[in-house]
């Protein structure tokens, strides 16, 4: 059920993917989240991707597993989807996208509104940290590491180093310390056996080393390279309203530029709700658009 290779690219690139559930179901691609891989698809049972009709198509985002680094402007990281969808002869699809890849699924939906036939967006980072509001909406650690960025790339590289070696020694122990702070579900969890193929996912991504986090770190103080008013496609942002690590009133800042946007909000649950239910992101997904632009529910 699972088919995987690395891509590499015309400039010598090399990108990571995976194709996991039945080969005649309708592909849905995911952008996973800072750190992470194309392993994020474990967290998904066979039996909800079979129920559904869906085989996902997952990549390493640039510097994560098997995936080269690239530059800081998003679009290149969606390119990267769209080069490996072209490999694997997915014409149309939606975007499941994870915590900090919503924002690259974004920039998909830019770079190929014919292709990209819809968007959910699970606990995802949506804007820069630019907003003031959304600043002080951040744990104190998330805020510690927005001034660190600011400072540039050189005062970022020694801490995100350690971070990444610390993760990579026990990626397991930082969901259950992320957790700690948030509803009894996302602590079951994070202790469950979800919450260890998520675990996988992070310590595949980070045996690249650090620099993809890095530079999704740099990313989030950056201004967009893309207009929002570009997004065509359907948009449905599931987010927990306890979230820290990527505020919810990030996701409501979204909303006044995107006034299609449909959001799912889980009161008393932080950053990890929509991994509790992870069907939840599948049932929403937008029906299929036929080649000669009609709709076919799924």
């Amino acid at each position: 059920m699972n088919e995987e290779g690395v891509l590499t690219l015309p400039s010598g690139r090399k990108v990571g993917w995976r194709l996991r559930g039945d080969a005649s179901a309708r592909v849905v691609a995911w952008l996973h989240g800072q750190p992470g891989s194309r392993r994020d698809t474990d967290l998904v049972p066979l039996q909800a991707l079979a129920s559904r009709g869906v085989r996902l198509l997952s990549i390493d985002r640039a510097g994560y597993g098997d995936t080269s680094p690239t530059g800081l402007d998003r679009r290149d990281v969606a390119a990267d989807l769209l080069a490996v969808a072209d490999h694997v002869g997915a014409e149309r699809f939606p975007i499941i996208a994870v915590s900090m890849g919503a924002i690259f699924a974004l920039a998909t939906a830019v770079l190929a509104p014919a292709r990209v036939e819809g968007l959910v967006l699970a606990a995802g980072h949506v804007l820069p940290y630019d907003d003031p509001e959304v600043y002080g909406a951040l744990s104190a650690s998330e805020q510690e590491d927005v001034d660190l960025l600011r400072q540039g790339r050189e005062a970022a590289e020694s801490a995100y180093a350690g971070a990444a070696s610390r993760v990579l020694a026990d990626p397991h122990g930082l969901l259950r310390r992320l957790a700690a702070g948030w509803s009894a579900a996302e602590r079951s969890f994070a202790d469950g056996p979800t919450g260890a193929a998520v675990a996988d996912s992070l310590a595949f991504g980070l045996t690249a080393g650090y620099e993809g986090m890095l530079d999704d770190g740099l990313r989030t103080i950056r201004p967009l390279e893309f207009d929002l008013d570009d997004v065509r496609c359907p948009v449905v942002a599931i987010h927990g309203e306890s979230d820290d690590l990527e505020p919810y009133v990030n996701v409501r800042r979204l909303a006044t530029r995107l006034p299609g946007l449909r959001i799912i909000a889980m009161p008393d649950m932080g950053h990890f709700a929509p991994w509790v239910w992870p069907g939840i992101p599948l049932d929403v997904l937008p029906p299929t658009v036929e080649p000669d632009g009609h709709m076919r529910p799924d």
